[in-house]
C-alpha cells in the first residue's frame, strides 16, 4: 500500500488527517514569543476568556458580554486611532460604511453579542464566540452555516501588533 503525499505548509510538513479531524484545544497556550507570556495578570485574563468564550461556542450561547477591564479598554483606545488611519487608506468603502453603521468607535470595544444581533438583521449572518484560533475545517463549518468566528480577547499592551500564525 503507497503512503499518502506528504504536504508542506509554509515549507514546514503537516498531517493533512489534523484538517479533516482537528484537535480540540481545550486550554488556551500562549505560543513561544507571545509578548503576554510573562505577564501573569494578561495571562490569567486570556484563560478567563479562553473558557468563557469557548463555553458560549460549544454551547451555541452567541457571544458573551465581556466586562473589559480598564487596561483593556486602554489598549482599545490607544490601538484604534492607528487602525482607523489605516482603514481609510486601504479597506473597502463597503467596510468602512459598515464600520459606521455598527458604531464602532475608537472610546469602546464593541460587544459582540450586539453586533451580531444587528448583522443577523442585516444579512442573516451571525457571529460565533472563538477561544483563538480555530482549525480550519471547523471555522469554514460556522462560515457554512452563515457564521463567523471571532476572538473577544485584547491583544498584550506592549505589542498589539504581534498575531501568531495559526496552526
Amino acid at each position: 500500500m503507497n503512503d499518502p503525499p506528504i504536504l508542506t505548509e509554509y515549507g514546514v510538513p503537516f498531517d493533512a488527517q489534523r484538517m479533516v479531524t482537528p484537535p480540540d484545544v481545550t486550554e488556551l497556550e500562549l505560543e513561544p514569543g507571545h509578548p503576554g507570556l510573562g505577564d501573569a495578570q494578561y495571562s490569567h485574563r486570556r484563560h478567563e476568556l479562553f473558557a468563557l468564550c469557548r463555553r458560549h461556542r460549544l454551547e451555541q450561547l452567541g457571544p458573551p458580554i465581556i466586562h473589559y477591564t480598564p487596561e483593556e479598554t486602554r489598549i482599545w483606545r490607544e490601538v484604534s486611532p492607528r487602525l482607523d488611519e489605516l482603514h481609510v487608506q486601504h479597506a473597502s468603502q463597503i467596510y468602512l460604511q459598515a464600520k459606521r453603521e455598527l458604531a464602532i468607535t475608537r472610546d469602546e470595544i464593541p460587544q459582540l453579542r450586539l453586533l451580531s444581533g444587528r448583522l443577523r438583521e442585516e444579512t442573516n449572518m451571525h457571529l460565533v464566540p472563538a477561544e483563538g484560533a480555530l482549525p480550519y475545517r471547523t471555522f469554514y463549518e460556522y462560515i457554512a452555516q452563515r457564521g463567523f468566528p471571532v476572538t473577544q480577547f485584547i491583544r498584550h499592551g506592549s505589542h498589539p501588533e504581534f498575531t501568531p500564525e495559526p496552526t
